[in-house]
Order: structure tokens, then C-alpha cells, then sequence
């Protein structure tokens, strides 16, 4: 069950990716998102790193999450491009446990140069990283989009609401997603029907950083 309006942007966003037979996840949580990946795409390779391995318990035990076709570690997201070869999409969605900050989600060593050139050599031609940003700072915004563009081609960003505090980003590489084809593959996935309204969530990713 994605409740979040932040998840079912980043599920729209794993669409933007020309393949998407291999995912890497960094950050857990409750594993709405794994779940959902799980169901919509059964086939496909699915690698979660989680710095807390008494997150991933808690996502088993109280939100449904299985493990089953899932490869977990527990360890440090930014070394989680260490021993990872290849993907075709990376989804950063990491909490710095502290509100005060003026960028909450990912913490600020998500943003490097060094950790998104990382994220950059890890992806197949045609792959995207998605990034969840809650910044109650917009210099804060800003300084992460400036960073982006330093190492990604073509960023676009999505307000999954009006009023989302999250704000879902997608950068790649090379020139910007074709609206047609990333609107079809969507399409596939919601072939027996469109309950999470993914479609309307593509939408949403109108703003561009140039």
C-alpha cells in the first residue's frame, strides 16, 4: 500500500529510466516502496541498502515488507557504490533524522561530487538516479539542484502535491526523457488499471534545471 504521494512520484520516475531491470534503493524505511516495485515489477532485480538493520526488522515485522526476491544490506549508503558494478536506476531516499536542517532528506553527503559521480559510473546508458529532497530551505533547494547539474545532464523535478514538503528529482544523463516513451512504459505497468494514479504523478515532473 504506497500511501505516500512522494512514493508513487518516484515509482513514476523509475519509469523515466530506458530499462528498469535493475534497481538500487538506499534507504528503506518501512519498504512501501520495495513492496510496491516488487508487485509492479516481478522480474526485476531489486537491491536495498539500509544503514539500520533494525529498520529493515521493523519494515518485516509491522509493514509487510518481505525480503523474498529482494537483496538487503545492512551498511552505509554511501558506500553502497563501492561493490555495486551496474543498475539501471539508483533512488536516494535517506533521512537525516533532524527537521532543524534546512535540507532534511538526503543528508548533505548524498549530494557530493565525489558520492553522485559514484551514483553516475554505476548506471546503464539510459538510467536515472532519483533523488527525495525535503528541503524547508529553498537555498537549500537550490544548492542540491546546482550540485546535480554538476555531475547529471538533464534534471526535472516533481511536487508530488501542492503542498508535498518532498520533492522528487530525476537526473540522467544525455538528453532529456522522451515524454512518449516514459508515458508507455508507465502505461504497461498500469495495464490493469491506474489505483495509485502513477500517470498523473509523470505529469508532475514539469520543472526543469538548466
Amino acid at each position: 500500500d504506497v500511501r505516500s504521494a512522494y512514493h508513487r512520484a518516484i515509482l513514476a520516475a523509475v519509469t523515466s529510466s530506458s530499462t528498469s531491470e535493475d534497481i538500487v534503493l538506499v534507504g528503506l524505511g518501512g519498504g512501501a516502496l520495495a513492496t510496491a516495485l516488487q508487485a509492479l515489477l516481478p522480474s526485476v532485480k531489486i537491491r536495498v541498502v539500509e544503514l539500520d538493520g533494525a529498520v529493515v526488522d521493523v519494515a518485516e515485522r509491522w509493514f509487510g515488507f518481505s525480503r523474498a526476491g529482494v537483496d538487503v544490506t545492512v551498511g552505509d549508503g554511501l558506500a553502497a557504490f563501492d561493490d555495486v558494478s551496474e543498475a539501471d536506476v539508483v533512488v536516494v531516499d535517506v533521512d537525516a533524522k533532524d527537521a532543524s536542517l534546512g535540507m532534511s532528506c538526503p543528508p548533505a553527503a548524498f549530494l557530493e561530487p565525489a558520492y553522485l559521480q559514484k551514483v553516475k559510473g554505476t548506471l546503464r546508458p539510459g538510467g536515472v538516479c532519483v533523488v527525495n529532497i525535503v528541503a524547508r530551505s529553498e537555498k537549500s533547494f537550490s544548492r542540491a539542484m546546482v550540485d546535480l547539474r554538476a555531475v547529471f545532464d538533464d534534471i526535472r523535478i516533481c511536487d508530488p502535491t501542492d503542498d508535498d514538503v518532498n520533492r522528487v528529482v530525476v537526473a540522467r544523463m544525455g538528453s532529456p526523457p522522451d515524454r512518449d516513451a516514459w508515458r508507455a512504459r508507465l502505461r504497461t505497468w498500469c495495464a490493469a488499471g491506474d489505483p495509485l494514479g502513477l500517470l498523473g504523478q509523470l505529469d508532475r515532473f514539469d520543472q526543469a534545471v538548466f
